[in-house]
């Protein structure tokens, strides 16, 4: 995939909150392997209401089981930046529950872990 239109699909996926853009990102990551970024576009994904299937739930799952508590935070806390800085402010409260309650975990001890049935965040 061109660089040109990994940027067009980013616009997309954080600008017009297109789920399908935000699904492409994730899944590109997902091939190649990313872990950090994955759990981003992840996490962006939730928060557009994209269609996120077990296998998306699953590789995030196990990338986060691998991260610590402070990493997993400070990748929360990216993603909720990343996803706040790049959308009109009308539309990014209240929107993505499960993605929220993730960013919620952002700078706390406490270490998120993903439910095996949908991914949404629960203390653990």
């Amino acid at each position: 995939m061109a660089r040109a239109h990994i940027s067009h699909l980013v616009k997309l996926a954080y600008e017009s909150r297109d789920p399908a853009a935000a699904l492409a990102l994730l899944d590109r990551s997902i091939e190649l392997g990313h872990r950090r970024i994955a759990l981003i576009r992840y996490l962006q994904a939730q928060f557009v209401a994209a269609p996120l299937e077990a296998r998306h739930h699953a590789y995030v799952h196990e990338v986060a089981a691998r991260m610590s508590a402070e990493t997993l935070g400070r990748v929360a806390a990216e993603a909720r930046s990343r996803s706040l800085s790049r959308q009109p402010s009308a539309h990014a409260a209240g929107h993505g529950g499960g993605a929220v309650a993730a960013f919620q975990h952002a700078g706390t001890d406490e270490r998120p872990d993903l439910d095996d049935a949908g991914g949404q965040r629960r203390s653990g």
